[in-house]
């Protein structure tokens, strides 16, 4: 049941998200106790607000509920994936792209393993990161032991 659901919801949820300019980061289906749950992560150039988040779970609600593609009693869950999330695959980092990121590498790249920079290019096999003092440096996404978002207050 879960595949053929989660591929009804994304067929549906798809057409109405990219209208608003969003991204569907994850769509994952689990269970809270006895009842199913529906968790959607969303996400758009510059971020999403939470007005924006609540339009979309009354959207994506509505929606479901009209069409009757989950066959039992279910929760909704928009949200989104949040700042200090971990950057993973390309699309995370074509999402960060221009922001500064810290990146740690499972071997050294240039002498260094630590960097902090600016996204700048990428593609399916890498990621360049422009550093303020002018440097860059290219590394392969199966190097990357983690990434994340550098949160300046």
């Amino acid at each position: 049941m879960e595949p053929v659901v989660l591929e009804r919801v994304r067929e549906f949820v798809l057409p109405h998200l990219v209208d608003r300019g969003v991204e569907l980061v994850e769509l994952v289906l689990g269970r809270t106790g006895s009842r199913l749950v529906l968790r959607f992560l969303v996400d758009k150039r510059g971020g999403i607000t939470l007005d924006e988040v609540s339009a979309l779970n009354r959207l994506i609600g509505d929606g479901l509920e009209s069409l009757d593609i989950v066959p039992e009693p279910y929760i909704i869950e928009v949200s989104s994936p949040g700042l200090d999330r971990p950057l993973k695959t390309p699309e995370d980092f074509r999402r960060a792209r221009g922001e500064r990121v810290r990146i740690t590498t499972r071997e050294a790249v240039g002498g260094r393993v630590d960097f902090v920079g600016e996204v700048g290019e990428v593609n399916e096999g890498e990621v360049t990161i422009f550093q303020r003092e002018g440097s860059r440096f290219t590394v392969s996404f199966d190097k990357i032991a983690k990434a994340v978002r550098m949160i300046e207050i």
